[in-house]
């Protein structure tokens, strides 16, 4: 087609396939959108080209993914044993720490109503603390964390990023105490989607981190 002097508009507009992933911007990858243009000229002439990005903003429905709305709960244990003089626990990949203190263990029980919630929405939880150490754990912390993986042919990365947070009561030695408040954590507005769909090369997932504080020792826990 030959253009007239003058200012000529072209309406136009793309189905987009269905299942593409939605538009990224991370720490160590992304998922970008571009459409480009391009006016031919004479031979002698240099052709003509703009290019502009676009988002494409992901959807996920809660109400069409099955089991968001079960309750869920997750019992760990931190044993503790004089002969040994080191901590272990069950969850978390954390080399064994020396600590100065009696044996017993430190077991909670984390319970959420459901797994599945919107930006902006608070987590409920119900958290369950109980020490039979001769130590007092003075406090705890639970946590809502961000988990990206990134995936290419030759190397393999994962980054944690913590959204939200909030400090809890300790617990004395043969004590037991729940802690459930209202709105201790709350997910962020906005907050990118549990699923990258179409994607192989990024995941996103999230999880609660419960971390107990018993001297100089962390006992950390993932779900």
């Amino acid at each position: 087609m030959e253009l007239p002097k003058g200012v000529s508009n072209f309406p136009f507009e793309f189905s987009l396939p269905p299942n593409i992933p939605m538009s990224l911007e991370l720490a160590h990858g992304h998922i970008r959108y571009l459409i480009s243009a391009r006016v031919k000229r004479a031979w002698y002439k240099m052709d003509t080209k703009a290019t502009r990005s676009f988002k494409v903003k992901g959807h996920l429905d809660l109400n069409s993914e099955l089991g968001l709305n079960n309750s869920i709960s997750r019992i760990d244990v931190a044993r503790i044993s004089l002969s040994s003089c080191y901590c272990s626990w069950l969850l978390g990949l954390f080399s064994p720490v020396p600590i100065e203190t009696g044996e017993g263990e430190i077991t909670y029980n984390l319970r959420l109503p459901r797994t599945g919630f919107i930006p902006g929405e608070p987590i409920p939880f119900s958290l369950d603390l109980t020490n039979t150490t001769t130590t007092n754990v003075p406090s705890s912390h639970i946590s809502l964390i961000q988990k990206i993986k990134y995936s290419a042919d030759k190397a393999k990365k994962t980054s944690r990023l913590t959204l939200d947070s909030s400090a809890g009561p300790g617990v004395t030695p043969g004590e037991t105490k729940r802690w459930n408040p209202a709105n201790a954590l709350t997910v962020p507005n906005p907050c990118g989607l549990s699923r990258v769909d179409g994607c192989l090369i990024i995941s996103i997932s999230y999880e609660i981190r419960v971390r107990l504080t018993q001297k100089k020792v962390h006992y950390i826990f993932y779900n």
